[in-house]
């Protein structure tokens, strides 16, 4: 069912690559070990001009850590040695992989790597996974798997990945990645190549559907005995049940076996109570708008402005939730609706809030509030120095206006006498630290 790729060809400067043979057949002492179950090949240079073997393996492979195997297998003594135009090196395929392998960038909880006839649990970052290699994630297991082309792979809980295949020698030729999802949620982000580079051939492939991208963002999701696509950015090929389609952003595909694939249209993106660099305490509350259609929501939290670091995804009802209790710090997060067949929509912009401890030894603030008209002041009566945080609205629940204020300056806030007014504040004691909020001062509208 996977989507056919172009084959790649080798085309490099100054090198000229004639012909493929295994390690056996070249007669050569020593061949490095090839993955079990699988034959080593030979990747064949034929030299158009003359180099040192340090030239051409970092030609190839893009990096010399491999120079004194390859030059021993290729009986090289000299490293520092001209080796003449027309001559012949071989790059054993394991080396490679080896070197072409992607690189796990983060990961958390029950994360397991198959490697060969070998487990590695936990994984750490840094692991490189390599064609053949497997990942599986339990119930709290989230990993980011990232590939020197630009491309990264974030894998979510109960998932099951496998490597395809790796072929991304270096900059001047294509780059072929191809996963195959078994189970689970696994996000897609690939970077198209610019300044006129081959392109990037990604694909992935699912028991139900297939997708091939070029550059752009998607998410494939295998559960429920069935398959869904869901594309975020840029355009996606997508195959199932025989049926070939291209989805732009916003679009989804279902496909089930036996039924025709069904295109859907994402939701849109929810609107987060939010502003870039916002305060949140345990005493706060993260609101948003209800979304028509939405069953749920997913709320993704994280370390870094891509996500791909998540401290937190948790799939939510209503339209607010506490904060989840992380360790003070910096944060970002973004919000999606997830409908009725289990789609989850666009994300919402990803936006930075500061996850602040509340300090229990200072006292709350008393603030002193005067509403004549529509002429609100706000001043506070018991603190010295320092920033305060003044929030407000119409009603409890949407307290979504802050400011940030002093307290020898105050506050003028410009608010129709009709409207109602709740008030709260804080105080802003450092990095990542505030004090509990003020009493809760209500004001009714006058008619």
């Amino acid at each position: 069912m996977c989507l056919a790729l172009a084959a790649l060809g080798f085309t490099t400067i100054g090198f000229a690559i004639t012909s493929v043979a295994t390690a056996a057949e070249n007669g050569y002492d020593n061949p490095p070990v090839a993955m079990a179950g699988s034959q080593a090949q030979d990747h064949i240079i034929v030299l158009a001009k003359a180099s040192t073997i340090a030239e051409v393996v970092e030609q190839e492979l893009a990096s010399t850590e491999f120079v004194e195997q390859i030059a021993r297998y290729n009986r090289i003594d000299d490293l520092e040695s001209i080796i003449t135009n027309g001559s012949t090196i071989r790059i054993p395929k394991p080396y490679l992989n080896e070197q072409q392998a992607g690189i796990i960038t983060f990961s958390k909880g029950d994360v397991t790597l198959i490697k060969e006839h070998r487990v590695v649990n936990p994984t750490s970052t840094g692991t490189r996974v390599a064609a053949g290699n497997q990942i599986k994630t339990g119930a709290d297991g989230f990993v980011s798997l990232s590939f020197r082309s630009g491309t990264v792979v974030n894998i979510q809980p109960h998932s099951h990945m496998i490597v395809v295949n790796i072929d991304c020698i270096n900059e001047s030729t294509e780059c072929v990645i191809a996963l195959r999802a078994e189970k689970g949620v696994m996000n897609s982000r690939v970077q198209p190549r610019t300044g006129g580079k081959p392109p990037i051939q990604y694909s992935v492939e699912t028991p139900f559907l297939s997708a091939a991208v070029r550059g752009t963002a998607f998410y494939v999701d295998v559960r429920d005995q069935a398959g869904r696509l869901g594309v975020t950015e840029g355009l996606v090929a997508a195959e199932a049940n025989r049926t070939a389609s291209t989805l732009p952003r916003g679009k989804g595909l279902l496909a089930r076996t036996g039924h025709t694939p069904e295109k859907v249209d994402l939701l849109p993106p929810p609107v987060l109570a939010i502003t870039e660099g916002d305060w949140i305490s345990a005493e706060d509350t993260i609101h948003w708008r209800m979304l028509d259609d939405a069953v749920s929501y997913q709320m993704t939290i994280g370390e870094d402005g891509t996500l791909d670091e998540p401290v937190r995804v948790e799939q939510l009802t209503g339209t607010s939730t506490e904060p989840p209790l992380i360790r003070p710090g910096k944060y970002y997060i973004a919000l999606a609706g997830v409908d009725q067949q289990g789609f989850v929509g666009l994300p919402e912009e990803t936006t930075s809030f500061n996850f602040a401890e509340i300090d229990e030894n200072e006292p709350p603030l008393i603030l002193d509030i005067v509403r004549r008209g529509p002429s609100v002041s706000i001043s506070i009566t018991n603190y010295a120095a320092g920033a305060v945080e003044i929030s407000y609205g119409e009603e409890f629940d949407s307290l979504t206006e802050r400011k940030v204020t002093y307290p020898d300056k105050g506050i003028v806030l410009e608010i129709a006498p009709s409207k109602p007014l709740v008030v709260r504040a804080r105080k802003l004691l450092g990095e990542h630290l505030v004090s509990r909020y003020s009493d809760l001062y209500t004001f009714e509208g006058v008619q």
